[in-house]
């Protein structure tokens, strides 16, 4: 079933010298250490466009809100003008 030098049977992946282990493939131990990376980077992207949107948000409401510079063309009018 083994050969001389063989720490795994070439078949089945079972470890030398113990009967009837279960396998575990070296892709699935990659995989399983691909997962963790894959979630964090998940995770930083919807904290980055959180930021973002709360960002413009912010520069929406200032934008809105923001009285316009320049004099008072309406309140000159109402003070000089409609008084006899």
């Amino acid at each position: 079933m083994f050969a001389a030098g063989d720490a795994f049977c070439p078949k089945c992946g079972t470890p030398r010298g113990i009967a009837g282990a279960t396998p575990q493939p070296a892709a699935s131990v990659d995989a399983a250490a691909a997962q963790p990376a894959k979630a964090k980077k998940k995770k930083t992207l919807a904290i980055i466009v959180a930021v973002l949107a709360l960002i413009a948000i912010a520069v929406g409401v200032v934008a809105v809100n923001a009285k316009p510079k320049g004099p008072d063309f309406q309140g000159l009018y109402d003070e000089y003008c409609s008084s006899p």
